[in-house]
């Protein structure tokens, strides 16, 4: 990419940024509402969906960019997921995570996956955590250094510390649906 095209691509993408973060957090503390955070849900304190997909679409990105769960992971199915299938499915992935966190959040929107279906038929059947993650064998590490990735993305948009946490928190109680 040229210089003159990557500069407009980073203005944009700048600009982005910052409009993501007036829509996380408004300058009086309310997101834009006359109520108190405490009363609000942890999806309106996020700033909605809008801004809840940005940053799973940051995190993503950088998932994949990650040297120990990513494209260059030594977990074998990580590496292969991330070099031959995320092609074709991290968009539907991008917009699966965005509404799994509108709905742990409190949003209006319902993710339909639950631990309670059957177990890992690779592929087939009914899509919940369990099923989506046990061909990939995720670790307990593997599983910690994607929530550091998480956590990277709540950083870069600002989100603050309680908010970050009771997202962390909320990532981490579904760990044993995902590892091996």
């Amino acid at each position: 990419m040229s210089g003159k095209k990557q500069s407009v691509a980073h203005k944009r993408q700048e600009e982005i940024k910052d409009r993501i973060e007036e829509l996380l957090f408004s300058g009086d503390g309310t997101n834009g509402n006359n109520t108190n955070n405490d009363e609000e849900s942890l999806y309106d304190r996020l700033g909605g969906v809008f801004a809840i997909a940005a940053v799973m679409d940051h995190f993503s990105d950088n998932v994949l960019n990650n040297d120990i769960v990513g494209r260059k992971s030594k977990n074998k199915f990580l590496r292969e997921w991330s070099t031959e299938k995320a092609p074709t499915r991290l968009a539907g992935l991008k917009f699966m995570r965005t509404l799994w966190v509108c709905d742990i959040t409190g949003g209006p929107f319902t993710f339909c996956a639950s631990s309670d279906r059957p177990t890992c038929p690779y592929g087939k059947g009914n899509l919940n955590l369990k099923n989506a993650h046990c061909a990939l064998e995720i670790s307990s590490a593997e599983f910690d250094e994607v929530a550091g990735e998480l956590s990277r993305s709540l950083d870069h948009f600002k989100v603050p510390e309680k908010e970050k946490g009771e997202v962390l928190a909320a990532f981490a109680a579904h760990k044993a649906e995902v590892i091996v």
